[in-house]
This record gives structure tokens, C-alpha cells and sequence, in this order.
């Protein structure tokens, strides 16, 4: 009993400490998010997406790199999911047909994302960054076929326009000088 106590605390001070250092990032690392952050189009949403994921206190490229195309893997199926809902749930068939352009472009913009992630697995950067350049404009056929009528859908896009400049940028800078 007495071990398990020990061991359960040893462990909580561990987890303490570890998010502890996160909150004390390095000076290096916050300069390379500001870097990342200001190729995109909301500097404040990049900042707050890669803050809050940010594991480790010292985070080089590829370490923001990772987190990028894990958060935009993670919130396009999220919007996939959100998509295929309002396309149930919507009466009208044109309208629902609108839905099928988005749903069939977030499926390749995750299918893109995931290809992009092996790549960057394997250490083939270029691959990866092929896979990424080339996938904003899933979301934008979205948001041309549906323009601004659903404020949600419209956010969505917004917000998954910003993960994939993120991701473009940080890939782009592995093995920058900013190291």
C-alpha cells in the first residue's frame, strides 16, 4: 500500500513538473511560433493553437512541425464530421448538394494531411510540403460553393485555412537557420 502511495505521487509530481516547464518555454521556441504565427493569416489563433499543444519547453521546428499537422488532421475530421451532420440534417437537396463539394474536399484535404504525415515521419520534407501547399483550395471550393451561409462552416474554414498555413510555414523552416 505504502508503495503505491509513493509510486501515485512520484508520478503526480512528474506530470507537474512536466507541465510546469511547458508553461516556461524556452525564449528560442516562442521566437520560432511568433515565426511560424506571422505567415498566417490570424497571428493570435496560431499563437493560441500552438501554445496550448506545445509538449515539450524547447520545440524546434520539426516538434512545431508535428504539432501543426496533428492539429490540422485532428480538426478537419472534426469539420468532416460537422459537414456530413448539416448534410443530413439539411431538407433542401441543392443545399445538400453543396455539402457533398465540402464533405468530398475536407476528405481529400484529410486525406492530403495524412499523406503529408507519413512523409514527415520518414523525414521527407519535400513530399510533405507538396502535400500541404496544395491543399487550401479543398477549403476553398467549400467556401465558394457555400460561401458565408453558415457562420459555423464559414469559421471552420477560417480556422482550418490558418492550421494549414501553419503547417506550411513550420515545414518550411525545418532546417532553418533559426534553429
Amino acid at each position: 500500500m505504502r508503495f503505491r502511495l509513493c509510486f501515485l505521487a512520484s508520478i503526480l509530481v512528474f506530470f507537474v513538473s512536466v507541465s510546469c516547464n511547458v508553461d516556461r518555454k524556452d525564449p528560442a521556441t516562442q521566437v520560432r511560433i511568433n515565426h511560424i504565427c506571422s505567415q498566417t493569416s490570424d497571428y493570435n489563433l496560431c499563437q493560441i493553437i500552438l501554445n496550448k499543444n506545445l509538449y515539450t519547453p524547447v520545440a524546434d521546428f520539426k516538434i512545431l512541425t508535428q504539432i501543426c499537422l496533428a492539429q490540422t488532421t485532428i480538426y478537419t475530421s472534426d469539420t468532416i464530421i460537422f459537414i456530413k451532420s448539416s448534410e443530413r440534417n439539411e431538407k433542401d437537396k441543392t443545399q445538400r448538394d453543396l455539402f457533398q463539394i465540402c464533405d468530398s474536399g475536407y476528405g481529400i484535404l484529410l486525406n492530403q494531411f495524412s499523406d503529408a504525415s507519413f512523409a514527415f515521419g520518414k523525414g521527407d520534407y519535400k513530399s510533405m510540403l507538396f502535400d500541404i501547399e496544395k491543399s487550401e483550395r479543398f477549403v476553398n471550393d467549400c467556401e465558394n460553393v457555400l460561401g458565408y451561409k453558415l457562420t459555423e462552416l464559414h469559421n471552420k474554414n477560417t480556422h482550418t485555412k490558418v492550421l494549414i498555413q501553419m503547417s506550411n510555414a513550420s515545414g518550411n523552416l525545418i532546417g532553418s537557420e533559426l534553429q
